[in-house]
């Protein structure tokens, strides 16, 4: 969405590159990935829980059975309030049981909160806002 007072262009850049490492961060595991990504107050709601910024970085760099194989991204919109951020969209998820081989789809509706921390665009929050889990058959 663009803001008529000013040309955000160069901020909307920042922030979808910004975006674009998060789940690179997942697939490392490696807390600094997460450090150079995420606000230092950072907040995330899952579908059913809330996670302070520690817990949430313990939480994805934990290694878990389930692998996430493929991610698409729909109804992707960037809004600016002042100098913050709002990003919002819908996401399909497919993971693989490393173990079972059993697949899964997560759709999650999304809004991510962006803020500028030394000069550089974070991730303030994210909430997820509806989550479904489907399970394929075997």
């Amino acid at each position: 969405i663009n803001d008529p007072n000013r040309d955000r262009m160069d901020d909307a850049k920042e922030i979808i590159e910004v975006k674009r490492k998060w789940p690179l961060a997942m697939q490392s595991l490696n807390p600094l990935e997460f450090d150079a990504i995420l606000g230092k107050n950072f907040t995330f709601k899952a579908s059913d829980e809330f996670f302070t910024r520690d817990a949430y970085i313990k939480n994805r760099t934990t290694p878990d059975e389930w692998k996430i194989t493929y991610v698409k991204y729909d109804n992707v919109t960037l809004q600016f309030f002042g100098d913050t951020g709002v990003l919002s969209y819908v996401n399909r998820i497919t993971n693989k049981n490393v173990n079972t081989d059993a697949v899964e789809y997560e759709h999650i509706s999304w809004v991510d909160i962006y803020i500028v921390e030394d000069g550089k665009w974070k991730i303030g929050a994210a909430h997820a806002i509806d989550y479904r889990l489907e399970r394929s058959e075997e």
